[in-house]
């Protein structure tokens, strides 16, 4: 049997870890069976993208990027400067308050209840996040949640607005995914 150079040999074992996903470039390549079928948004700069589920309504609208016509639930994002932390502490404490700060500014703030906040990595960044529970004159019960990710060139902000209260804990899953499918560009 007539062995192959050495060359061939190192082109062969490129090629067997790009086809088995060894070439990821750092980037979120799996996708939630929650997101399965559904379209990906890019942000304006293409410095990153989101996945949203199959049958959300995903364009550049104002003031949000995509909605879920079921719920009326609505998203939208925005690139924040980036955030002068010194450590990772600082930088979850940062990310913390800003995931917190999100409540809808029509809202009276004595009236709002913090359901839940967290901090972890989303995308193999430092993430924190945060659910408001509130009251809205003109719609009942309703939550914000929101999730702050620190990011190469600053801080994503994904806000999803105005959630029916009755609801939320089955969309819960469907905003992780979402934020999970976080890609940086």
């Amino acid at each position: 049997m007539k062995r192959i150079g050495p060359c061939i040999e190192l082109i062969l074992v490129f090629l067997f870890a790009w086809v088995c996903g060894g070439c990821s470039k750092g980037k979120n390549e799996e996708v939630s069976p929650l997101l399965a079928g559904g379209k990906k948004w890019f942000s304006e700069d293409k410095s990153y993208a989101l996945r949203f589920p199959k049958g959300w309504v995903v364009e550049p609208l104002p003031f949000r990027i995509a909605i879920d016509p079921d719920s009326r639930t609505s998203v939208r994002t925005s690139l924040e400067s980036a955030i002068q932390a010194k450590t990772d502490e600082e930088m979850l404490r940062e990310l913390l308050h800003q995931a917190g700060s999100n409540a809808p500014p029509a809202i009276d703030s004595s009236g709002i209840e913090q359901l839940h906040q967290g901090t972890g990595k989303i995308a193999g960044h430092p993430a924190a996040w945060s659910a408001l529970a509130f009251v809205d004159r003109e719609t009942g019960a309703r939550v914000s949640m929101a999730f702050a990710v620190g990011g190469p060139r600053g801080t994503v902000i994904i806000h999803f607005m105005l959630i029916p209260r009755d609801k939320f804990d089955q969309l819960e899953p469907v905003f992780r995914a979402i934020a999970q499918s976080l890609e940086f560009f």
